[in-house]
């Protein structure tokens, strides 16, 4: 073309797109039908798409990296039907670490190990269940709570036995 562009047009009956080297960036692109850029692969690294990608199969990467978002907005995991589509953490060696994936309940899972062991689930009324209850660490033994007031906080010892434990503020 005119701007020193290289590359070629593909037409036929059904429309036509373009491929070519952008001289004025280096990026490599695929034109739509009405010339402008529909992928960009940057000389540099990198490449955009004009509109969402899909993709048939995994796509692999070392880092997944999602900036400039606006409150509310992220990633989002979104299942079919009734699934429940989770974020899943792996290693070579361990295989499945850990998940945390949604319910048809609107709960919120968080799972550890390979067999996926509900450790904490969070409901939709936020009601939070332990799966093993709250273990404090030996050093300090300390159980707090937010909000101000008299308490009554019943432990549990090993044999069973329920005793009252002093709240102090």
């Amino acid at each position: 073309d005119n701007s020193g562009n290289i590359g070629f047009v593909l037409s036929g009956s059904g429309g036509r797109g373009g491929f070519r080297w952008n001289s004025s960036n280096n990026n490599v692109e695929i034109l739509r039908e009405d010339g402008t850029v529909e992928i960009s692969s940057a000389y540099n690294g990198g490449t955009t798409f004009a509109a969402g990608a899909t993709f048939a199969g995994a796509v692999t990467s070392s880092l997944l990296l999602v900036e400039g978002v606006s409150n509310y907005q992220g990633i989002e995991i979104k299942g079919s039907g009734a699934s429940r589509p989770q974020l899943k953490f792996r290693n070579v060696n361990q295989g499945t670490l850990g998940q945390i994936y949604g319910t048809e309940g609107n709960a919120l899972v968080i799972a550890t190990g390979t067999g996926g062991t509900t450790a904490i689930t969070v409901d939709s009324s936020q009601n939070v269940t332990l799966a093993n209850g709250v273990v404090l660490d030996s050093s300090s033994d300390t159980l707090s709570r937010y909000d101000e007031g008299e308490a009554t906080i019943y432990m549990y010892t090993n044999n069973g036995n329920k005793d009252n434990a002093a709240w102090t503020n």
